[in-house]
């Protein structure tokens, strides 16, 4: 069941709190204490939002045809007091909505542009390459996982592929792609070699498991 501050249920219950936590959070940051008044509000955003799984609307399942529009708020249009009230907060939360949200892309922008650094690499540069042997390809590998090179190299750098992307040359028996985002690259400084060979399961005829039996299977749609 679900209890205040430990929230855990089955997972789709789970990501829609979630989701409606964010969604409510948009709303009511600037009046926390009015956060029910907004709750219509998250009921129609969630009915009215696309399935993955369902390949519609909640809308849609329960009655058939899509969900009507919201027209904005016209001065004069309606005689009744209260719909015109209810348009014009409904107006002005959809214009704290916007600017919250706004707010919230220029800052996670800007926390990202933080740890962007202009690349230090280029064509005809030693570069070591940061990469983790493959954790499928033997059980015993993953034993020693913490404790393997982290970096291999280094290998010449001899084409850029777009922005920040580089292609390596790597052994004639590696059997992996040799092109890597620049993340994954330090430029090497001085001669030291620091792993020159690549894992073992990443280069030549490394032997690949195979099952033995099929015990059961299961059909996913």
């Amino acid at each position: 069941m679900s209890t205040a501050y430990h929230p855990e249920t089955d997972g789709q219950t789970e990501v829609l709190n979630r989701v409606l936590e964010g969604y409510l959070r948009c709303f009511c940051s600037e009046q926390p204490k009015g956060w029910s008044t907004v709750i219509p509000w998250a009921e129609y955003w969630y009915n009215t939002s696309y399935q993955e799984s369902a390949k519609c609307t909640p809308f849609e399942t329960v009655y058939g045809r899509p969900p009507p529009s919201l027209h904005r708020f016209v001065p004069g249009e309606t005689l009744v007091e209260s719909v015109s009230q209810e348009l014009q907060t409904r107006d002005e939360a959809l214009r704290q909505l916007k600017f919250h949200l706004a707010r919230a892309q220029e800052l996670m922008v800007r926390q990202a542009d933080k740890a962007r650094r202009p690349s230090q690499v280029g064509v005809g540069d030693w570069v070591y390459l940061k990469i983790r042997p493959h954790r499928q390809t033997t059980m015993s590998s993953m034993v020693q996982s913490k404790l393997a090179a982290r970096y291999f190299g280094p290998f010449l750098v001899i084409q850029q592929v777009g922005a920040v992307a580089f292609k390596l040359q790597l052994p004639e028996t590696a059997r992996i792609h040799p092109v890597f985002h620049v993340s994954q690259l330090k430029k090497a400084v001085g001669d030291h070699q620091v792993e020159p060979e690549l894992p073992k399961d990443l280069e030549g005829e490394a032997p690949s498991p195979r099952p033995v039996r099929v015990l059961d299977k299961r059909q996913v749609h």
